[in-house]
């Protein structure tokens, strides 16, 4: 089982450079110094030990199952600085963000995870980047959780490798007007939910068919 008490912290040994207090913070197009990563091995005892590393890229077989059938899910949450103490960090009911998750993981037949073991894990990335959250109006700190399948096979049934991790990035608003009221576009051509459906997941085959509207909404019809 995955355990936090397990979890090996390997820090970068020159950290990256801190945006300044200037800085204009594109949503999502910072990352952080570390991420958490957890591989699975069915055959090698299941989950392995929680790992806390720098961030890097992954190295994916032209024939890994994520690439050929989206076998993928993830969640996105925030974590904040405490207005009245500084010195504090707030994560948002992140334990809801991953019970969500593991409703994924079950639609994918991803293994399961106990989700206190998980939380704590993320709380010490978040712990060892707290200085890259910004403390301004606004701003906060994203977190990214990530399964992908690590299956090398185009014909697949079952998972037998996977890999989750969490990358964090510093952000301001989400829609560069701010947190004001949001002009949506509405397109019945193309259906994302649907009853007895997995809309209720949070899987990548749910977003990459609406993007097309979503350019549209924007260029078109000036919409958020």
């Amino acid at each position: 089982m995955l355990k936090a008490k397990d979890l090996v912290i390997q820090k970068r040994k020159e950290l990256l450079p801190k945006p300044g207090p200037d800085h204009q913070y594109a949503f999502g197009a910072l990352t952080t110094d570390h991420m958490l990563e957890i591989d699975y091995d069915h055959l090698n005892g299941g989950w392995q030990k929680p790992l806390i590393k720098p961030v890097e890229p992954f190295e994916l077989d032209p024939a890994n199952a994520t690439l050929h059938y989206a076998i993928e899910c993830f969640e996105g949450a925030k974590a904040y600085i405490k207005t009245d103490d500084p010195s504090k960090v707030i994560l948002y009911r992140i334990n809801r963000n991953f019970e969500r998750m593991k409703s994924s993981h079950k639609q994918l037949g991803f293994p399961m995870f106990d989700v206190d073991e998980m939380v704590e894990c993320t709380s010490k990335l978040i712990d060892l980047e707290r200085d890259w959250i910004p403390n301004r109006p606004s701003h906060s700190m994203y977190l990214r959780p990530t399964s992908i399948a690590m299956d090398n096979s185009v014909g697949i049934s079952t998972i037998r490798k996977m890999k989750t991790f969490v990358v964090l990035s510093p952000v301001g608003p989400y829609y560069p007007r701010g947190f004001v009221p949001v002009k949506l576009y509405c397109d019945t051509a193309v259906v994302r939910a649907w009853p007895n459906g997995f809309g209720d997941k949070k899987i990548g085959g749910n977003y990459a068919p609406t993007l097309k509207i979503s350019r549209e909404g924007n260029a078109k019809h000036g919409c958020d």
